[in-house]
């Protein structure tokens, strides 16, 4: 059934291709002949009438009265739910205003109504060479352009963190170390970020983690920010004694030593 069907929307389409008329409604016109049956009734939907022909709804509503005014296309709206199309490809005619040519096969002096003409200026061929226009001009200029921007940054901070002056505790290779490692992580020392790193460092130093083992700490860790390692493994300092354990365990210890064979202690003594 479906072949034979083809077979007659062929035959209809075969009719409608010789038609010269605008672009928009000339794709309307062979999609309507792809759906008409032998007697050339066709009754598709718009939407898909605009899936068919890449057309807007409002260019195809448009596309469809110019072809009812050229009277190729007969539209029975009487039923509500959907309409029924037409195709005569005999009976086309010209209308009386139509779209200006656009290639050398319309008509010598053509013109269309003012809706159809509104709506074949942004037709989806038009924006492809502007977009090639526009990438072709920004890609030569993006890829160096940005490239220098980028390089060119660091030199006008006018700041270099490997010249920094360094007190004496600190070894320039560690801090030479950091400043690579924080350009690694493209987050170059500012002026202010060394002096306060700087600092840190020094107060790190105070709390007994040396420079050097604080920077590889921190280069381990890929931290962008300069932190004391944590105590590992080892022995702990020992716990604060209150004074009362510390009189308490005195007492003890001197009772010990007195020899009370009881092992009582007279607590109101002490």
């Amino acid at each position: 059934m479906r072949q034979g069907c083809a077979l007659m929307s062929y035959e209809v389409m075969k009719a409608c291709r010789p038609l010269q008329m605008p672009s928009s409604p000339k794709a309307v016109l062979m999609a309507l002949a792809d759906y008409a049956d032998e007697a050339g009734s066709a009754w598709p939907s718009i939407p898909t009438l605009c899936e068919y022909t890449c057309l807007s709804e409002r260019t195809v509503h448009a596309a469809i009265k110019w072809l009812e005014q050229a009277k190729v296309v007969v539209a029975d709206r009487a039923n509500g739910r959907h309409t029924t199309y037409v195709v005569d490809a005999n009976s086309f005619q010209q209308p009386p205003q139509q779209l200006r040519p656009r290639s050398s096969c319309t008509p010598a002096n053509p013109a269309v109504t003012p809706a159809v003409a509104a709506v074949v200026p942004p037709q989806i061929p038009q924006s492809p060479p502007q977009q090639l226009r526009s990438n072709n001009q920004e890609q030569p200029r993006e890829q160096p352009g940005t490239t220098n921007k980028r390089v060119r940054k660091p030199k006008d901070s006018g700041f270099d963190a490997m010249k920094v002056d360094l007190p004496d505790w600190l070894p320039a290779e560690s801090w030479e170390r950091w400043v690579r490692h924080r350009v690694q992580l493209k987050k170059p020392i500012t002026e202010e970020t060394a002096r306060q790193q700087i600092e840190d460092l020094g107060t790190f130093r105070g709390q007994g983690h040396q420079p050097d083992d604080v920077i590889r700490h921190c280069i381990g860790k890929s931290w962008q920010g300069l932190f004391p390692p944590k105590q590992g493994f080892g022995p702990r300092p020992a716990p604060a004694v209150s004074e009362a354990d510390r009189r308490k365990q005195e007492f003890l210890r001197l009772a010990g030593h007195g020899g009370n064979d009881s092992g009582t202690i007279d607590m109101e003594q002490a």
